[in-house]
């Protein structure tokens, strides 16, 4: 089996395990924002979290926009993906906030968002990496090529394909190889021709019985 051939079987599997797996990462990376964020305007506010929400909901959803997007774009990046995919995951996690920050300036909703936006993005999350799942199937490292199958391909590039013989080898090689293959006589062939050119030899030193 050669070895694309063993990577498409394989690949599925290794999607699946990719995607849950970046999934998870930009959960946490979400959280973490979240409570850096939160924990510096709460400090510098000195409010509790439901009182923040309640009174400044607006700059709180801002707050935790910017803290969200920060982290999960810093984390896309130390795991090296592209740049077109962390700003992609970046609008994710801003554009939510626009509709709701306009509904709660227009006092058309009242009372916290926060909540609303959290639920939100993680939707907009979900939705661009099923959208995007060329990008999220893999691993990080999901965007380069592995360098072990980069290996077993190299490797698998000089070996010879199925079915080759060395009868079809011969006959790859120049029209001039065979006949000097043919005419090269074996190691054991080349000792009884001396041992019989030493016996001719030797009967004509004795010279011819009387």
């Amino acid at each position: 089996m050669r070895v694309d051939t063993a990577t498409r079987q394989a690949r599925p599997g290794h999607d699946a395990h990719g995607f849950l797996r970046h999934l998870f990462e930009m959960a946490l990376a979400m959280m973490a924002g979240m409570m850096v964020s939160a924990a510096i305007f709460l400090s510098a506010v000195g409010m509790t979290a439901a009182e923040a929400m309640r009174e400044h909901a607006v700059l709180f959803v801002v707050l935790q926009a910017f803290g969200m997007t920060v982290a999960m774009v810093t984390w896309m990046r130390h795991r090296r993906h592209t740049w077109r995919s962390s700003s992609e995951m970046a609008a994710a996690m801003v554009i939510p906030a626009v509709p709701l920050i306009c509904l709660r300036l227009l006092d058309v909703i009242s009372g916290p968002i926060c909540g609303v936006y959290c639920f939100t993005t993680i939707v907009a999350m979900v939705v661009l990496m099923l959208y995007r799942r060329g990008d999220y199937g893999v691993v990080a490292s999901a965007s380069r090529p592995s360098r072990l199958v980069g290996r077993a391909e190299e490797l698998a590039s000089f070996a010879p394909s199925e079915g080759t013989t060395a009868r079809s080898v011969t006959k790859r090689q120049s029209p001039h190889a065979a006949p000097a293959i043919r005419r090269t006589p074996r190691p054991q062939a080349r000792r009884s021709a001396a041992a019989v050119a030493g016996l001719r030899r030797g009967a004509n030193d004795r010279g011819p019985r009387r």
